[in-house]
């Protein structure tokens, strides 16, 4: 049976290093289909800071790339 839509992908976190100010989170991972968790496109690096947003304590992003493979 054919998939009606298109594929949900997620970002999988696998690994955190901090900025030596430790203001910064660089992130490293995988990309990956939601209902075929081993089918992994891309990867991805994203850098953030923390951010409080309507009084809530939360991330900002700051970049973002992909590598499709």
């Amino acid at each position: 049976k054919p998939e009606l839509s298109e594929p949900t992908y997620y970002a999988q976190v696998k690994n955190v290093k901090t900025s030596a100010n430790g203001k910064i989170i660089t992130m490293t991972g995988d990309i990956y289909n939601f209902n075929k968790k081993s089918e992994r496109p891309a990867t991805f690096t994203a850098t953030a800071k923390p951010h409080k947003w309507q009084g809530k304590n939360t991330w900002a992003i700051l970049s973002l790339t992909t590598e499709w493979r």
